[in-house]
């Protein structure tokens, strides 16, 4: 698969047959990105709802925020202090499109998710 040996955190990318396959590929890789260094942030009182995805790898992060745009998923970049890069997915429509289409494996990242989207119908604290 071409995965170098030794530190690599900042030298990861998204591999070309998977930027260049199928949708079901592309899906399953951020499936994997996203159980692996993603997460999903609620704060009612702030009102903070999104998934994020953080590497230090500018590589990767432009390979993922491509492929979620190819896959219609409205995200953003930001990067930290420390050198971090983070995919940030916001609102309801965003983060119930990353659910039906990539979701988590992660059985706690997927019932946070739910619990984040239940509470778009709920009144505010």
């Amino acid at each position: 698969m071409g995965i170098p040996k030794g530190k690599k955190s900042h030298i990861t990318e998204v591999p070309s047959f998977i930027k260049e396959g199928k949708k079901s590929h592309k899906r399953a890789f951020l499936r994997g990105c996203f159980d692996g260094d993603g997460s999903v942030s609620f704060s009612p009182k702030q009102g903070l709802r999104i998934i994020n995805f953080g590497t230090s790898s500018a590589r990767m992060i432009e390979g993922v925020h491509s492929i979620l745009n190819d896959l219609n998923i409205r995200n953003s970049i930001s990067k930290n202090k420390m050198g971090m890069y983070y995919i940030i997915i916001p609102d309801r429509k965003n983060l119930e499109r990353f659910r039906d289409d990539i979701g988590f494996n992660h059985s706690k990242r997927y019932k946070k998710l739910e619990v984040v989207l239940d509470s778009y119908f709920k009144k505010p604290l």
